[in-house]
């Protein structure tokens, strides 16, 4: 809860880069896939199959299928980059009080960044294999791996570093994550997604302010 509080001072105190954020991630979250599923749409619209009037051609559904991959690809890369973006200036606002949109994509290793956002998805599909629970757990322990990049490790080294921050703090961490999601879940429910405009920079000042207390490092109050 603190770090909840202490994420609603931040954001009101730079209401303009976070709210600015905030709404192009939801906007976008919401856009492309409304986009791509509409061009899906589409092509399965004018691509009937010849034995049947009401039915799509092989051709067709493999277009629409294409089309809402692709979707889901560019969607995913680009709230992973405003993803990326936002905790940085999450950790501006922890460190100094003060943040700068254009800062938030300048001061990041994208190269590393990279490179741990590909290692956290392969084990984290080694744990959707191995067992169905096992990518949850995967992603909870390696939550933290972009902050420890944006402090400048490397992503194996970020990786490991996440992992053992969360095991140090277990119920810390536990128990914020959990705090979260609920949050998240409610105001998305009863605003219908459009909360995600506040929720998600929260979410990120509160993680950066987790990371940064849970280890011992001062914050700006």
């Amino acid at each position: 809860m603190a770090a909840i509080e202490y994420a609603w001072r931040k954001f009101t105190a730079n209401i303009g880069p976070f709210l600015g954020m905030g709404a192009i991630i939801t906007v976008l979250s919401v856009g492309i896939p409304f986009a791509f599923g509409m061009a899906s749409g589409g092509v399965e619209v004018f691509n009937p199959d010849p034995l049947d009037p009401d039915g799509v051609s092989t051709a067709g559904q493999l277009g629409s299928s294409l089309l809402q991959l692709s979707g889901q690809l560019i969607g995913g890369a680009i709230q992973w980059v405003l993803g990326v973006a936002l905790l940085r200036g999450a950790l501006d606002a922890v460190d100094t009080g003060r943040v700068d949109f254009g800062a938030m994509f300048s001061r990041v290793p994208w190269g590393q960044a990279l490179l741990a956002a590909i290692l956290v998805f392969l084990a984290a599909m080694v744990g959707l294999l191995a067992l169905c629970v096992g990518i949850v757990v995967v992603l909870f322990f390696l939550y933290y791996t972009n902050a420890a990049v944006l402090d400048g490790k490397s992503a194996t080294e970020a990786i490991s570093a996440s992992f053992t921050f969360v095991k140090e703090n277990l119920a810390d961490t536990f128990l914020y994550a959990l705090i979260a999601i609920v949050v998240i879940f409610l105001v998305s429910c009863f605003t219908c997604g459009i909360g995600g405009i506040l929720t998600t920079p929260l979410f990120a000042i509160s993680t950066a302010y987790t990371w940064r207390v849970l280890q011992g490092r001062p914050v700006v109050p």
